[in-house]
């Protein structure tokens, strides 16, 4: 999904009413649409618009990281470690809770942060 993104809009208005009918975008509340457009865009270096600042195709390569690799070896890891994530919402990324809550509990000192 990430990978097809289209990266330039004319105006960051323009970019919010194109991003708010489709996946995950549809299920924000529109102050956090609103958010994500102005601190997640920047003149476009084209000098129209704006543009995403983050390439569509490493956001992508974010996304596909997001499964733990099954060499990671949780109980190594032995200091205290706070996972963040947001509030369970049915939908694309109900998965990053649900993986939070995961690694939370496979870690020795984790601790989940809602």
């Amino acid at each position: 999904m990430a990978r097809k993104r289209r990266r330039e809009f004319a105006s960051q208005e323009i970019m919010i009413e194109s991003l708010s009918g489709k996946r995950p975008f549809r299920t924000f509340e529109r102050e956090v649409l609103e958010l994500y457009v102005r601190y997640g865009t920047r003149p476009s270096v084209r000098g129209a618009g704006v543009e995403l600042c983050c390439d569509p195709e490493f956001e992508a390569c974010v996304y596909s990281s997001l499964d733990p690799p099954p060499s990671l070896e949780f109980s190594q890891i032995g200091c205290k470690t706070t996972v963040a994530v947001g509030r369970l919402v049915p939908g694309p990324h109900e998965r990053l809770a649900r993986l939070g809550r995961y690694v939370a509990m496979a870690l020795p000192r984790g601790e989940l942060e809602r």
